[in-house]
């Protein structure tokens, strides 16, 4: 009862700071792209061609916050703050899915499993370390199968996304950094709504599309996980 308990409470906590990340995630890109609209229109004193619903958003959340509490700012230490809200929920429910597929299966799974999770290389070196614990029940090794089980194949093409949703954080976050007041890009042509609207489009879109894929990784292995407990 208590393996149970623990497994079902890891992985409620899991999906749902990966759901917080996820809506935190869109919420910052919203508010940054009204910020950057609200920029323009107070240069302008009249935005021709503003992004509506963001800009509102934004100047909402500047009118209920109190004085030189900017909401851009705001939604970036919220996103923060999820992110490794969401990176602790996670690896504390990969590290619980290893010790309990040591305990049904008698396997001897790699430890650094969650520490594969944390470091992008390790990831590309040993693509299996991770998640090759959670193998559904009367399943054999992988080096005994001359054929990848399809689960296996789906959780490896999402590892895949997650490598590719984290390079374009780093590239976004690299972005804001050179773009911001006293940046070495800030007020020049990469500093424009072509660029920046569309880099932070995208990388909303992966973070969204990874975080549901994600939950429905954790959700099927942590539903196989208690169909084999007592």
């Amino acid at each position: 009862m208590a393996d149970r308990s623990k497994t079902t409470t890891t992985s409620r906590l899991a999906v749902w700071a990966l759901i917080a990340f996820a809506v935190a995630d869109v919420v910052r890109t919203v508010l940054a792209m009204g910020h950057y609209e609200q920029r323009i229109e107070s240069v302008t004193h009249g935005n021709l061609d503003p992004l509506g619903p963001a800009l509102y958003a934004y100047l909402l959340l500047d009118h209920l916050f109190p004085a030189g509490v900017e909401p851009s700012t705001v939604g970036n230490r919220a996103w923060g703050a999820t992110a490794l809200v969401a990176a602790t929920c996670f690896v504390a429910w990969l590290c619980h899915a290893a010790r309990a597929s040591r305990r049904l299966d008698g396997t001897s799974a790699s430890r650094w499993a969650a520490a594969g999770w944390l470091i992008a290389i390790g990831n590309l070196a040993s693509p299996d370390a991770a998640t090759h614990d959670a193998r559904p029940a009367g399943e054999a090794p992988p080096l005994e199968q001359p054929r990848r089980p399809d689960h296996q194949i789906r959780i490896d093409r999402w590892r895949t996304l997650v490598l590719l949703t984290v390079a374009f954080v780093v590239l976004r976050l690299l972005y804001d950094l050179t773009t911001a007041r006293g940046g070495s890009l800030h007020g020049t042509q990469f500093d424009m709504r072509y660029v920046a609207y569309p880099l932070w489009t995208i990388v909303t879109v992966l973070v969204v599309t990874t975080v549901t894929r994600g939950i429905s990784v954790v959700r099927q292995q942590t539903q196989q996980r208690l169909d084999r407990l007592p």
